[in-house]
Formats: structure tokens, C-alpha cells, sequence
């Protein structure tokens, strides 16, 4: 984060800014008994390891300006960015109600998401009587943006000899 403000007089210039960079690996595990009539029908097991990625910056700045102790006005304009990624690998068991090994799957996905944001903001505040505390204000913010993304996903099915489901060899 960073951070400005510089006044002078009646006016005052600020601005800031800040950049975020996170991620790293979630691994989880998931076995499944399936039942009908509280009798064992086949299993299922999976375990997924997902990569993830997010990158998101900001920058906002403006200014105010002072009429005199009572009035007041700001203008300010605000762009924000982000974009998220992750890539996922899960491998999958699947066996029948005696445990023995049918078949095995892999899925494979890969994410990617983006936004685009800005907002422009100005506000009038009228102070009466500091004293009281009372104030009145009027705030205009148009905002707009942009975003989207792609999803693809990979399903794989094998034979307990390793071939590919659908294959004859």
C-alpha cells in the first residue's frame, strides 16, 4: 500500500494505491460409501490438489476543496483490478460393493477469471454549528466495469488395466 496527501491552503491533493499477490495449494480428500436400503452399493474415493493465483491492484486519488470552515467538496476516481487463476488435478477410485477396483477417472480443470472496476465519487458536506454535530451531505458515485472468464474442464475414465474407457484395447 501506499499512501499521499498534500494540502495547501484550502485545497488537498490525495492519492494511494496498493497491489496484492496471493495464493498457493489446497489438497483434500473425499471417500464415499454409497448405500441403498442401507446395504453397500460400490465406493468412491477422490483426492484433488488445486493450485490457486489471485492478483489484485487498486489506485484511487482526488481532491478536496475547502469553501471555508463549513463547506466542502471532493472529487475523487478509483480503478480497481483483479484476476484469479487456478489449476485443479483430481484423481478419482471407483470400486463395487466388495471394494474391488472398477474403474479410475481424472478431471483436470483449469480457471481463469478477470474484473475491471472504476468509481467516480464527489461529495458536498455543509457542517452546522461544529458543536451540534450536524452535518448534511450530497453524494454522487457512478461506478462501472467489466469481467469474465473461462472455465475448462478435462474428464477422464480408465479400464483397471490403465486404457481408456470406450477403448477395446
Amino acid at each position: 500500500n501506499l499512501s499521499f496527501n498534500y494540502r495547501q491552503g484550502k485545497i488537498n491533493f490525495f492519492a494511494n494505491g496498493n497491489y496484492n499477490q496471493s495464493g498457493g495449494t489446497a489438497i483434500s480428500e473425499a471417500n464415499r460409501i454409497n448405500k441403498r436400503n442401507d446395504i453397500v452399493t460400490d465406493y468412491f474415493d477422490q483426492k484433488t490438489s488445486t493450485e490457486r493465483e489471485r492478483n489484485f491492484n487498486s489506485v484511487r486519488f482526488g481532491i478536496d476543496y475547502f469553501f471555508d470552515d463549513e463547506n466542502s467538496i471532493s472529487v475523487s476516481q478509483g480503478f480497481t483490478e483483479g484476476r484469479f487463476e487456478s489449476k485443479e488435478n483430481q484423481d478419482q477410485r471407483y470400486a463395487d460393493a466388495a471394494g474391488a477396483l472398477t474403474k479410475t477417472g481424472n478431471r483436470y480443470s483449469i480457471d481463469a477469471f478477470g474484473f475491471k472496476r472504476s468509481v467516480t465519487q464527489v461529495n458536498y458536506k455543509k457542517t452546522y454549528n461544529k458543536k451540534s454535530g450536524k452535518e448534511w451531505t450530497a453524494d454522487f458515485t457512478y461506478s462501472g466495469g467489466t469481467n469474465g472468464g473461462d472455465n475448462i474442464i478435462t474428464n477422464r475414465l480408465f479400464n483397471t488395466n490403465g486404457s481408456p474407457m470406450g477403448n477395446p484395447n
